[in-house]
């Protein structure tokens, strides 16, 4: 997504002003990020939780974890998460109408604080499981 090596950023250009040199160097910044992240134990975590099948992603930094085990209604799910376990997540919803189900999160952080943010998940689905 991010290819510089013709000068351009991208044929999905971000909508910026910034001129191209700093639009490359945030893609590159996105590019370690995601060769950095600990895509591996975030998705091996993330299997772990009752209720959770998460599918290891073909790229990127974020898991698309299938919470329909615990609620297809991801939409209040995620508020839930955010206002109780100040953990933020997109919900499934916003993908389109068959991703009812499923949330979007990010896992380029730092160990620490993935693994703080992933303890807080289990927290809310299980608390979600238990209502």
């Amino acid at each position: 997504m991010c290819d510089t090596s013709n000068g351009n950023v991208s044929e999905h250009k971000p909508a910026s002003v910034a001129p191209p040199f700093v639009l490359a160097s945030y893609c590159e910044w996105i590019a370690a990020a995601a060769s950095d992240a600990p895509q591996g134990d975030a998705v091996e975590r993330l299997n772990r939780i009752p209720g959770v099948r998460c599918p290891r992603p073909d790229g990127a930094f974020y898991a698309f974890p299938d919470v329909r085990a615990v609620t297809h209604d991801t939409k209040a799910l995620a508020e839930r998460l955010l206002y109780e376990e100040k953990v933020v997540v997109s919900p499934g919803e916003a993908f389109g109408p068959r991703s009812a189900g499923f949330l979007r999160l990010s896992y380029a952080s730092s160990d620490g604080a993935l693994t703080e943010g992933l303890d807080r998940l289990a927290v809310g689905l299980a608390k979600t499981r238990g209502a």
